[in-house]
């Protein structure tokens, strides 16, 4: 789970980003695991018409089943 605005860029007309990737487990420079881009995304309609932070949110799912590979208690990710 992330905020909508990090999956949508509103000031080009709700364009999805492509192409990031997320690295499990980001500190400082390393990670653990491996890499992985999404394959779906889920949020809110409100979120794309009026841009509230109530509806700020998007589910991302995932091309690798990254809590299962590192464990679940290192999953903080960065998106880029």
């Amino acid at each position: 789970m992330t905020a909508a605005h990090c999956v949508f860029n509103e000031n080009q007309n709700n364009a999805v980003y492509r192409n990031w990737t997320l690295y499990p487990g980001y500190n400082d420079g390393t990670y653990y695991g491996t890499a992985c881009g999404w394959d779906q995304v889920y949020y809110s309609d409100n979120w794309m018409n009026n841009h509230t932070s109530e509806d700020d949110w998007a589910i991302c799912v995932l091309q690798s089943d990254v809590g299962n590979q590192i464990g679940w208690l290192r999953c903080g990710f960065l998106w880029f």
